[in-house]
């Protein structure tokens, strides 16, 4: 006999059980797929606010800065620093 009529004949022969079966197969699917959904939302929107609010992709430090840091030193002229960077 066909295996696949022979399957599809025992899925039918307990159909509450069947049912149950695929109704929590479903539902975990379902949880699991919008759990990816959730946590790639939620990575995406981490790594939108630390490069909009925080450092950003790249650092530019004004000269010395890195031997003394301080709050005080600062790029002369940031604009000309920037202007090749768009």
């Amino acid at each position: 006999m066909d295996t696949f009529k022979l399957a599809w004949r025992n899925v039918w022969r307990n159909p509450r059980r069947s049912g149950v079966t695929i109704g929590a197969t479903a539902l975990a699917l379902f949880c699991v797929i919008f759990y990816a959904g959730l946590m790639n939302g939620n990575l995406a929107g981490m790594e939108r606010s630390v490069v909009e609010l925080e450092l950003g992709d790249a650092q530019i430090f004004a000269e010395g800065y890195r031997k003394r840091p301080s709050l005080y030193t600062v790029i002369d002229d940031p604009l000309e620093v920037t202007r090749f960077a768009s």
